[in-house]
């Protein structure tokens, strides 16, 4: 196929870029929401009259000050919208608008910008750690993780090139630039066939491709709803490779105390070990089943298919198996633990009995030769 996408100049719309941070184990929202009053900060309801958008506890949403950020000699302010979730996640969208006409090479430069600038990242950064500071007491096991979630999502409204089959019209070197935040260069039909597979429409003059680095929605109308669909889905993927991460280091520190406990004939180490694997198994396979069921649709068969899509291109399913498989580990490491302490406490019984019975029956053995 041709590469079509370089003709493209926008004139309205925006672009989002998101950050995604871990910052403990669990949010108490409603304490959450007390304790952010003065900044108006409400539980989010999503915008879907008569269909289903299921959220088992509502995520907090406020809108922070906004700044302007300088971006290829140009200004754009930006507003930073952030939602608090009750899984210990907080998910910031950062919004700027475009008025004018931008080219998919401009366009590239501002992406390539906000992926890569260390000052833009910082200023997402400090925003979080003065909402960790503010919500602490709300936050069960309060700490931000080293690595975070990225993502870009671009709204165009209104477009010069128009055409009958928007599938053309988005696909080529400029798109894929785009999308993969790179500035502007020649891709492979592979790369460009690649970024352009996940397309939806739900009526010809409106388009939707989905990648695993950013997206793009062709719309004149700003579908809120469509964020808040991959938004989840990126808060999903990053809490998965948390409790990924988390169950190698308590993987490794199990192994590590193995081999360098050492047991005694009247006290079995197993016992503690055994008792906090089985724990952190209970504790951690809660929390990972609450992020899996914390966000449905139902009713709605097209942001059905924008979540499901959403959640394969970002290979949740593959991170899900993982960390399952870890947690089967952890259970197992907790049976063996249990196991060797029975087997050791039986045979401590056993010897009992054994002694119980020699005194019982060496004296009648004695009383027997001495007649």
């Amino acid at each position: 196929m041709a590469s079509c996408s370089e003709e493209i100049s926008v004139i309205r719309g925006s672009i989002h870029a998101y950050r995604i941070f871990d910052i403990g184990s669990e949010m108490d929202i409603l304490h959450a929401e007390q304790l952010l009053k003065d900044q108006n900060a409400s539980q989010y309801s999503p915008d879907l009259p008569g269909r289903g958008m299921l959220i088992a506890e509502r995520p907090l949403g406020l809108i922070l000050s906004s700044w302007t950020e300088s971006i290829a000699d140009q200004e754009y302010q930006v507003i930073p919208f952030v939602k608090i979730w009750s899984f210990g996640t907080i998910s910031i969208r950062f919004r700027l608008d475009l008025d004018g006409h931008f080219s998919l090479p401009d366009l590239c430069e501002i992406s390539h910008y906000l992926e890569n600038s260390e000052s833009f990242h910082q200023k997402a950064v400090n925003q979080v750690t003065e909402l960790i500071t503010l919500l602490n007491p709300a936050i069960k096991k309060p700490g931000l993780w080293r690595q975070f979630e990225d993502y870009l999502f671009f709204h165009f409204e209104k477009i010069t090139e128009e055409q009958e089959d928007l599938k053309k019209v988005f696909y080529g070197d400029g798109i894929s630039s785009l999308i993969l935040g790179e500035k502007y260069m020649e891709f492979s039909d592979q790369i460009n066939d690649s970024v352009a597979s996940t397309i939806f429409q739900y009526e010809k003059n409106d388009l939707l491709l989905i990648h695993w680095n950013g997206s793009i929605l062709y719309d004149a109308e700003h579908d809120e709803n469509i964020l808040h669909v991959i938004e989840f889905a990126l808060c999903q993927l990053l809490e998965l490779r948390y409790y990924d991460d988390l169950l190698d280091h308590q993987l490794e520190s199990l192994y590590h105390k193995i081999e360098n406990k050492r047991g005694t004939v009247f006290r079995n180490p197993y016992t503690e070990l055994a008792r906090f694997a089985a724990l952190e198994y209970i504790d951690i396979s809660d929390i990972v089943d609450k992020v899996g069921n914390a966000f449905k649709i139902i009713g709605d068969f097209y942001y059905a298919t924008i979540f499901r899509a959403a959640t394969e291109k970002f290979q949740i399913p593959v991170w899900r198996k993982i960390v399952d498989h870890k947690l089967g580990n952890l259970a197992e490491v907790s049976r063996l633990f249990l196991g060797d302490v029975n087997e050791k406490r039986n045979q401590i019984l056993e010897g009992i009995i054994i002694v119980l019975i020699a005194i019982e029956v060496i004296p009648f053995i004695l009383s027997l030769t001495q007649h």
